[in-house]
């Protein structure tokens, strides 16, 4: 029998990330090691145990059923030990943000002068993913995901809804002005998977997809956005992501069409929140109280 002593709490926490990666290169990009250096950690866990944790395949590694077991038992064990040593390391009124690039780049940072206003005692960090959905990890005390308006509701606060509306620049809009049809005649710039974006819109305003022009493709929302400024196409928007655009007039929206409901920004949290987390999270639901309407 082995002595549980002799576990490495480290290789644990290599084991479980890539149970959920499955993958040993994503368990490495994870934990910022090499794929080499989180085999041998595999390796001498199996060995210490005594126990197969993993079918090896050509190209996959998947948890035997002892391998499992050991996940459900160990997951939650490393994520209280992280949220542990977080908490004393942190400083108690430090607020970690993870959000999607474009809504912290276009609502969430712009908006945060007004927080620190009033709360100037509170360090803000904000952290971006190109991702719209991720975990909400130990060490994170705020995380602001996106789903779309077909994907199953979170078991998170929504905050803030995607209604959006076609806008351009103002002069792309002009070089159309009275031509029938006009809609036709501008470029949709793309900026999402499978054009979703489009698709859903085009089919809620009673318009068929392969009518518009699809023109230059963006890996983000904010690079489309500029992307229609400088009159390349026109692209999809809610009102509160183009509050800049919209004032000093380089965005408008495309007359004669309602906002649609793409999805929505929701907030996941973590039960035991330090006094500033409450503070921010107060701040963020009124905020968005005065975001702009869609029009």
């Amino acid at each position: 029998m082995q002595h549980q002593s002799r576990i490495s709490l480290n290789a644990i926490r290599v084991f479980a990330a890539v149970v959920r990666h499955r993958a040993i290169t994503g368990a490495a990009e994870e934990l910022h090691v090499t794929p080499s250096a989180v085999s041998h950690q595999l390796r001498k866990l199996e060995l210490e145990i005594g126990l197969p944790l993993f079918e090896r395949g050509n190209n996959s590694i998947t948890p035997t059923a002892q391998g499992e077991r050991l996940f459900r038992g160990a997951a939650g064990a490393i994520e209280e030990i992280d949220r542990a040593v977080a908490a004393l390391t942190r400083d108690a009124w430090q607020v970690v943000v993870r959000a999607p690039l474009s809504f912290a780049i276009r609502w969430l940072i712009p908006a945060l002068e007004r927080f620190k206003a009033n709360h100037p005692e509170t360090q803000v960090r904000v952290e971006t993913s190109h991702h719209n959905r991720f975990r909400l990890e130990y060490g994170i005390d705020l995380a602001i995901t996106y789903h779309r308006i077909d994907d199953p509701t979170p078991e998170a606060e929504l905050l803030l809804r995607d209604d959006c509306v076609p806008v351009a620049s103002p002069g792309l809009l002009r070089s159309v002005d009275g031509e029938e049809n006009s809609l036709a005649l501008i470029p949709a710039l793309q900026c999402s998977t499978d054009n979703w974006d489009w698709k859903l819109w085009s089919n809620a305003v009673g318009l068929r997809f392969d009518e518009l022009i699809l023109a230059d493709g963006f890996e983000i929302d904010d690079a489309a956005l500029h992307g229609a400024v400088a009159g390349y196409g026109m692209t999809l928007a809610p009102a509160a992501m183009i509050a800049r655009e919209l004032r000093y007039g380089t965005l408008v929206p495309i007359r004669g069409y309602r906002p649609v409901s793409m999805g929505g920004y929701y907030v996941q949290t973590h039960k035991d929140n330090s006094k500033a987390v409450r503070d921010f999270i107060r701040w963020l639901m009124a905020e968005v109280k005065d975001t702009p309407e869609p029009t």
